[in-house]
């Protein structure tokens, strides 16, 4: 009899492995709700990004996005205040 539930990589493992899917899934809980329209380009831009960068920079990029979907401030992602 085989089990359907995904082993478990061990503690020590060197990898962190997580889908697009669950990283929309968690910005979505975290982000602000005046950023949580800007969700899916933020994941798109990521992905997009993905190919050309080292692992750890796309990470840096990974956590500057989360930083910025969660605050609170509402200007644009460009630094620019939002037109009214």
């Amino acid at each position: 009899m085989t089990s359907s539930t995904p082993k478990t990589p061990p503690i020590s493992s060197p990898v962190f492995l997580v889908s697009w899917t669950a990283l929309e899934s968690a910005l979505t809980l975290l982000a602000s709700p005046a950023k949580a329209d800007r969700i899916g380009t933020v994941i798109s831009a990521l992905r997009k990004t993905q190919p050309s960068v080292p692992p750890e920079k796309l990470l840096v990029q990974i956590l500057s996005a989360t930083a910025w979907l969660t605050s609170d401030d509402t200007s644009s992602s460009d630094g620019e205040a939002p037109m009214s």
